[in-house]
């Protein structure tokens, strides 16, 4: 079966190979020169045009503005659940300092945290320095070195704490962990501008997005469909940028899309 994004961008080549040449190129070597060619050509399949190229980038602008939302409220909810419940667990909130807590790196990403706030002269409190405290961090905390010690004592009484709402039979401290990495390694792809419009599975891990949430905290979850506009974005699909673009290009008819 033919993707669906290829055959919207056939659609497009179709149509305006033959309209408007001269205004397409122009308007393409401006963006070239705005966002690179190198760049660019990670949205131009083989065997499509400059103006797909376009439908593709702003395309997947477009969803990641749509992911925005639920992404930060995955990372922000993660990171005050491990913290609150290692606050109790560790009884204190400054838990990151006790020895032999963090292992490898992450002392050193506590120490960075600390710079951070000395630099912007801001206090060094619990909860600044946990803002500080990248995804990356976080995440680490749930992979295998931390298992037996931090996760699994006292009957994984900090894994029930962490995700009070997740059901007993899904609480799997590897699943959990591979859920969340997952999801951050798309988190840093929309973060630093990467493509995403080309996954099959993006509406998946949407939906995998939203069900993390509410293993932590429900009310967060469903709070967000106030403002994630994902499931609508995405299936509107390409063909309404391809006719914003078309619109906001001036050509002379809409291509039949």
């Amino acid at each position: 079966m033919v993707p669906y994004y290829l055959t919207i961008v056939n659609i497009c080549s179709c149509t305006l190979a033959t309209k408007e040449p001269a205004l397409v190129s122009a308007y393409y070597d401006e963006l070239r020169r705005g966002f690179s060619a190198d760049r660019l050509s990670k949205y131009q399949p083989d065997g499509t045009i400059d103006f797909d190229a376009a439908v593709n980038y702003f395309w997947n602008m477009a969803l990641s503005e749509a992911l925005y939302a639920s992404l930060g409220a995955l990372e922000v909810t993660l990171r005050n659940a491990i913290h609150n419940a290692a606050s109790r667990r560790f009884q204190t909130e400054y838990w990151f300092d006790t020895p032999q807590i963090l292992k490898y790196r992450q002392p050193g990403d506590v120490v960075k945290a600390r710079f951070t706030l000395t630099r912007e002269n801001k206090p060094h409190t619990a909860g600044r320095i946990v803002a500080e405290l990248s995804f990356g961090f976080w995440t680490t905390l749930l992979s295998d070195p931390y298992h037996s010690s931090f996760w699994m004592a006292d009957r994984a009484w900090m894994l029930k704490e962490t995700f009070p709402h997740m059901p007993n039979s899904q609480r799997v401290r590897n699943q959990i962990y591979a859920r969340y990495n997952s999801l951050r390694l798309l988190r840093n792809r929309i973060f630093h501008f990467e493509p995403i419009w080309h996954r099959p599975n993006l509406a998946q891990q949407h939906a995998q997005i939203l069900e993390a949430i509410g293993w932590v905290n429900p009310t967060v979850r469903r709070s967000l469909g106030i403002i994630d506009h994902f499931p609508e974005t995405y299936e509107r699909g390409q063909r309404i940028i391809a006719e914003m673009l078309k619109d906001h290009l001036d050509f002379p008819e809409a291509h039949p899309l």
